[in-house]
């Protein structure tokens, strides 16, 4: 507990044990002990990292993947031309920090890697302003709640967007 707020204050720690002795996976396992936090509604205000240089190193590579699988478009979107996902959405393959595989929407990574965010919470939806499910053009997109993400559906069907309460406005010819 800290003396002067009163606040109780947790602190987690990954050993490289935890890795399979990779360091480089630490801050990854790290940031998903923080979204199983922040899903049993743990307030989570800060999270520290030794910012280890393969981490760093990692962002370029990413986002180079994400221009080599897109194409611009006249509309300004910039559609996913790489794999898909049942229900259409962009999808990539990513090495999880426990050495498997996964698949991520390249949506919420190429907002992720244009935000100063340190990581995406699960519960929350990169929606696509632009209304292309294949759009990963980061300023068609939107980091929030499923209750604002839902009446979009509505913008685009009547073609205009009454605007979303602290959310930017959807992308409708009106």
């Amino acid at each position: 507990m800290d003396n002067d707020t009163k606040a109780i204050v947790s602190v987690e720690v990954v050993d490289k044990r935890e890795t399979q002795r990779k360091s480089a996976w630490t801050e990854k396992v790290a940031f998903q002990k923080v979204e199983k936090m922040e899903a049993a509604r743990v307030f989570v205000k800060e999270v520290c990292t030794d910012a280890h240089p393969q981490i760093s190193a990692l962002m370029p590579k990413l986002q180079a993947k994400i221009s080599r699988k897109s194409v611009a478009t006249s509309g300004g979107c910039v559609q996913w031309t790489g794999a898909r996902c049942w229900r259409g959405y962009g999808q990539v393959k990513v090495t999880e920090a426990d050495g498997g595989d996964g698949g991520v929407s390249p949506r919420r990574l190429a907002y992720f890697l244009n935000s100063d965010l340190p990581f995406l919470q699960k519960h929350k939806h990169v929606s696509h302003l632009c209304n292309d499910k294949l759009c990963v053009n980061a300023a068609h997109l939107s980091y929030e709640e499923n209750v604002v993400n839902q009446p979009k559906k509505n913008c685009f069907e009547h073609d205009r967007c009454t605007g979303h309460r602290g959310y930017p406005k959807c992308l409708t010819k009106r």
